[in-house]
């Protein structure tokens, strides 16, 4: 990709250059894909990996049952996708579950403010049940993305209401 010499310049002023240069190295490079298997489907990994022909390229550090993919395949292709065996997620998303484990004790009340297409909602909705074995509740609003709302509630269907155990949810379309 090439960047704009007044966009490197302004790097100039905020970091230091063998900052700016990690940072130049890394936008050049392809993007880590990383997934987040569903711990209710037995064999998701292996069911997973076999169906898009490819290879983890390592773990997840902090989501025991995530990984990085060695290439991008064609997710939408996928019927283990749309059937909720897992979860196409930037694993800095995937952090939200050290937060829940370490922080979340009792009954909480979360606001996701970033509810499209679903993943920190789905992910939030697996951590609580899984820690607290709690009711979870998913409220949307209305708005001019409703079809949106609709396909992520689909996928909190899918990945949270039929997969857990001791959970429900609640998904309200004001």
């Amino acid at each position: 990709m090439a960047l704009s010499q007044d966009f490197i310049n302004i790097l100039d002023g905020m970091m230091s250059r063998s900052e700016r240069d990690a940072l130049l190295a890394a936008l050049e490079r392809e993007p880590e894909v990383s997934i987040r298997f569903n711990d209710k489907v037995a064999d998701a990994e292996r069911m997973v990996l076999s169906s898009l022909e490819c290879n983890a390229a390592g773990r997840v550090p902090w989501m025991e049952s995530a990984v990085y993919l060695d290439h991008r395949p064609q997710f939408t292709m996928d019927p283990l996708l749309h059937q909720g065996c897992y979860y196409v997620q930037e694993a800095s998303s995937m952090f939200l579950s050290q937060a829940i484990r370490k922080c979340v004790s009792g009954p909480v009340h979360v606001l996701d403010l970033c509810a499209a297409p679903g993943g920190k909602s789905t992910h939030i909705a697996a951590r609580l049940a899984d820690a607290l074995g709690t009711t979870v509740r998913i409220a949307f609003t209305e708005d001019a993305r409703v079809p949106e709302y609709l396909r992520t509630a689909g996928r909190i269907w899918r990945r949270a209401i039929i997969s857990m155990v001791s959970a429900s949810i609640l998904i309200i379309f004001a």
